[in-house]
Order: structure tokens, then sequence, then C-alpha cells
């Protein structure tokens, strides 16, 4: 039977990497790009839409990209994750839609499914992202007559001050 200490130090760093995961998304979602920044290692690299290079170099133009968008969404899904001491390789499949004022009336929908195929390296901030290739399996464009906007009056995801989560975990912790 293998030592208790092993499996829990393992299950506590596939913890870990799966929040990097979701933080990735969740930083894309709101824009915010100091916490994206932290998702990568200071040397990382990117491979993905087109673009090779520094990811210090690639987050700026990729949340442009996303600004004024009327609604962003990033998911993964079946994180497959293989650690090796303090560094790890994962894969897991994504799903990015968003939605953005094409011209009057319409509106522009992008949907991009792929993966997410990652070297990690565990460093004294944690687990961060040494190189990220990004793999497109489909990308679909299309307008949408702007009355399909949903909720238009409801509560929407914003920047990372206004968003209704960070306003819960600022409750929560009494901030």
């Amino acid at each position: 039977m293998q030592d208790l200490n092993i499996i829990v130090t393992e299950l506590a760093d596939r913890q870990s990497i799966t929040d990097l995961l979701l933080a990735y998304c969740a930083a894309c979602d709101r824009i915010d790009e100091a916490a994206l920044r932290t998702c990568f290692h200071t040397d990382a690299t990117h491979d993905h839409g087109g673009y090779v290079g520094p990811s210090s170099e690639w987050i700026a133009p990729a949340l442009a990209w996303l600004k004024g968008r009327v609604g962003i969404t990033h998911m993964i899904s079946t994180p497959r994750i293989v650690i090796r001491g303090d560094r790890a390789a994962s894969d897991c499949h994504f799903v990015a839609y968003n939605r953005t004022d094409k011209q009057e009336g319409m509106l522009e929908e992008v949907l991009v499914k792929g993966r997410y195929v990652d070297r990690l390296i565990r460093t004294e901030q944690g687990w961060q992202i040494l190189h990220r290739t990004g793999i497109h399996d489909l990308e679909l464009i299309r307008e949408v007559p702007a009355e399909t906007r949903p909720m238009a009056a409801g509560p929407s995801s914003g920047g990372p001050a206004d968003d209704p989560f960070a306003r819960e975990l600022a409750a929560l912790v009494g901030g």
C-alpha cells in the first residue's frame, strides 16, 4: 500500500493544478491582467492561436481582444495531470465562448473548443504554467440578433472588482 502522506501530497498537488487551470479561465473572463500573469511562470512560453513566444507578451493582446465583449466564458473539463516532483504536465479540454457588438442590432458569437496542454512547475508562489500549447479543434463565428442577449437587466460578469463572485469573496473574508 502506498504511503498516505504521498497520496495526500499528490492529491493536494492535483487540486492546486486544477485550481490554477480554473484561475486562468476566471482571469480571462474577468479581463484581470494581474491574476492572469500569476498563472504563468516569468519564463513561460506560449503556442496558442497563432502566437508563439513568451507568455508575458501574449497576455495583454489576448485581454485586449476580450475587452468590450458583452459576454465571456472560459470552461475546462477532463483535466489529466501527471506529476513528477516539482514538474507536471496537464491536458484539459476547453470551451471559450464570447459575444461582442458587431453592428447595429447584431452580435457576433465566437465559440472555440480545444485543449490546453501545459508544462507546469512548482514555485514559491505555487504551481505555474511554464509552457502552454493551445489546440483549437473547433472555431465557430456567427452573427445573431442583439435581442438574443440573455438577461440584459440582471447581474452580469464584470471586471475583477465588480464581479458578483468578487463581492461574495470580499464579504466572506471580511474585506
